[in-house]
């Protein structure tokens, strides 16, 4: 690891990733992001339940916040894939799940995926301005990192939208005879 990086906030990582895991069942008291004037908003913790104007401003950094960007994208990764493990381990069985906690994965992911031009553009223009060597190549460790981002959300968005028709509340809205017609046809386990 490079040193900028291991000199940077080491908490960070765990910041980000337990304020994910928090935003995904909605305890979070804010949001964290990287653009300003969104729902996510750079540097700010945002009262919940106070909307943020629908307008999109990037505020774009020096290269000198590449390890924040860095911790940032590191958790991010790592709090996707723990929610797309999580998802995958509920597949079989997706009644355990509910509505509100598929409809938290789809928005919450939904909010990263869409605002992931917001990190690729920025690496971009870190590229563009004559980085040093141990900054260019944390760079391009971090567009692997944006890589597997994307990889991640999109496969646990697609993963609840499959699960979000198995939920408990889909399964207690169906009528007995129903759900003994999908068992016996094989299309439900016990």
């Amino acid at each position: 690891m490079p040193r900028f990086r291991r000199e940077a906030c080491l908490e960070y990582t765990q910041i980000i990733g337990i304020l994910g895991g928090l935003a995904l069942t909605g305890k979070a008291p804010g949001k964290f992001g990287m653009l300003v004037g969104t729902k996510t908003a750079v540097g700010i913790t945002v009262p919940k339940g106070i909307p943020m104007p629908d307008h999109r401003v990037p505020q774009w950094h020096p290269i000198s916040a590449l390890p924040m960007i860095a911790q940032a994208l590191d958790g991010m990764v790592e709090s996707a894939e723990e929610v797309l493990q999580s998802l995958e381990q509920a597949r079989p069985r997706p009644h355990v799940l509910d509505d509100y906690t598929i409809g938290r994965v789809r928005e919450a992911h939904g909010t990263q995926l869409n605002d992931l031009w917001w990190y690729t553009e920025q690496l971009a223009r870190w590229h563009r301005a004559s980085p040093t060597p141990t900054q260019a190549q944390e760079l391009e460790r971090l567009t692997q990192q944006l890589t597997a981002l994307r990889r991640a959300l999109t496969a646990s968005l697609a993963l609840a939208e499959q699960l979000q028709t198995g939920t408990i509340e889909k399964v207690l809205a169906k009528d007995d005879v129903e759900l003994a017609l999908e068992f016996l046809r094989g299309k439900r386990k016990p």
